[in-house]
């Protein structure tokens, strides 16, 4: 089950939804490392059909884009 990051997940699905409206949308995920970051994404792409990311390190800090 995945538990606790409701607020993350509702603004990943916002951004999805405002995207497909049309309107331009961004989202970055970054933090620590085994902060979650994967989990996460993995969580809200689970009903998508295609979706596309990467990570980079950026400092002491990992971000992932998808």
């Amino acid at each position: 089950m995945f538990a606790g990051r409701s607020a993350e997940l509702a603004a990943l699905r916002a951004a999805r939804e405002r995207a497909s409206a049309g309107e331009p949308a961004a989202v970055l995920v970054a933090g620590e490392a085994g902060g979650g970051k994967t989990r996460l994404v993995t969580e809200f792409t689970r009903d998508l059909r295609a979706l596309t990311g990467a990570c980079l390190e950026l400092g002491v800090a990992g971000c992932c884009w998808w």
